[in-house]
């Protein structure tokens, strides 16, 4: 099973942990927890075929394992024994709107590992809007695709983050991986483009000048 995405995802689960996979798809994930030692993983996804298909996939694990399974669209029927939360493969929006629907719940969890396929800064706007602190991001590629994940813990105490913070990410703007600055050097050309296109007369014109600038800063500062 190689999945360069899931794989990375699964380095920030840890045995002591007990995890709820909310989308769970074919149980990939969960396989790599169990294999990691962990103990007890949830299963959720809001369609049957899926948890079908985990439930055959896990099938060798039972023994022993405790593992659980649920129909539902998000962290409504969490097992009150999980503390930590995946939630991959799917848009920030999306990931932003199940925190928020049980957000009583979303506060109780000790970890949250987030990877959203679109909407990266969407989903981090909500979690420094709503007090949740991003302990670590990474960014990985899995099929020619860049993937950012953010791993992030309900905190009332901690300061908000800068708009340049939510747009880029504020571990992975002082990490300085390799894909992150190939993905903002791509924007970068891009938007270079598209100004050059620009009259300065044009609305667009200033506000992909200070993106320019912005994105810069970022690739170039010390």
């Amino acid at each position: 099973m190689k999945n360069l995405r899931l794989q990375k995802v699964a380095t920030y689960i840890n045995k002591e942990d007990r995890l709820g996979d909310v989308g769970c798809d074919h149980g990939y994930l969960a396989i790599m927890a169990l294999e990691k030692g962990v103990e007890f993983v949830q299963l959720i996804d809001n369609k049957e075929g899926p948890l079908a298909s985990a439930k055959q996939n896990l099938v060798i694990y039972e023994n022993g394992k405790n593992i659980k399974y649920s129909l539902s669209s998000g962290i409504s029927d969490l097992d009150p024994s999980v503390n930590t939360v995946a939630i991959c493969g799917m848009g920030g929006e999306l990931i932003s709107k199940i925190l928020e629907d049980d957000f009583l719940t979303a506060c109780k969890v000790n970890k949250f590992i987030l990877q959203p396929n679109s909407k990266v800064s969407f989903l981090r706007r909500y979690l420094n809007n709503n007090k949740f602190c991003i302990i670590d991001e990474d960014i990985v590629e899995d099929a020619g695709k860049v993937y950012e994940i953010i791993v992030a813990k309900y905190d009332d105490t901690f300061h908000k983050y800068s708009e340049k913070e939510i747009l880029f990410g504020p571990v992975l703007m002082k990490k300085k991986h390799p894909l992150f600055i190939n993905k903002w050097k791509n924007k970068l050309a891009l938007n270079k483009k598209i100004l050059n296109s620009l009259s300065k007369d044009d609305i667009k014109y200033q506000i992909i000048e200070n993106s320019i600038k912005i994105i810069e800063e970022v690739l170039y500062e010390n």
